[in-house]
Formats: C-alpha cells, sequence, structure tokens
C-alpha cells in the first residue's frame, strides 16, 4: 500500500518563507526576466485602465450631462474630451 496516494497536503508543498524554494523559483524566472517584468507592467496598466472608465463616466455624468449650472448645458466641448480620452484608455 502506497502512502499518499500521489497527491501533496498543504503543508508539505513548501512555505512562502522557504529560501531554497525562492532560489529555485529564481533560477527559473532568470532567463524570462524581462518578458516577467513586462507582463507585471502591463497587468498594471490594463488594471489602471479598467479603473479608469467609471472615473471618466462619473466626470461626464457629473460634469456635462447634468450640470448644476444651467449655462453650462451647451458646453458639449467637455464631453467630447471625455469620450475622446475614454477611447485613447481604452485602446
Amino acid at each position: 500500500m502506497q502512502f499518499g496516494y500521489g497527491y501533496f497536503e498543504d503543508d508539505h508543498l513548501g512555505d512562502v518563507s522557504d529560501i531554497k524554494l525562492w532560489r529555485r523559483i529564481l533560477i527559473y524566472i532568470a532567463p524570462v526576466k524581462k518578458s516577467l517584468f513586462i507582463a507585471i507592467i502591463l497587468s498594471i496598466l490594463i488594471n489602471c485602465s479598467r479603473l479608469a472608465l467609471p472615473y471618466l463616466t462619473r466626470i461626464a455624468i457629473d460634469k456635462y450631462i447634468i450640470p448644476v449650472d444651467p449655462e453650462l448645458s451647451g458646453n458639449m466641448q467637455g464631453f467630447l474630451d471625455i469620450v475622446i480620452i475614454f477611447f485613447l484608455v481604452m485602446i
């Protein structure tokens, strides 16, 4: 009879503070270090652009669609600017 049946328990896989584990990971990461750095930066940029959409929508609604000042109701240039910024962020 085989003990463990081919699977590992969570406590046997390694701890986050295990130095030997991090050395092994760094050895595997070394050849693709540049690609990994670019992937992390792009992931941060994509998430920031996703967070910018609700913020731009809030600005467009608060300032240009439902203006507080009745004189600003005809001002669509700011709304056009928000739309252009939105499309630039989404590209």
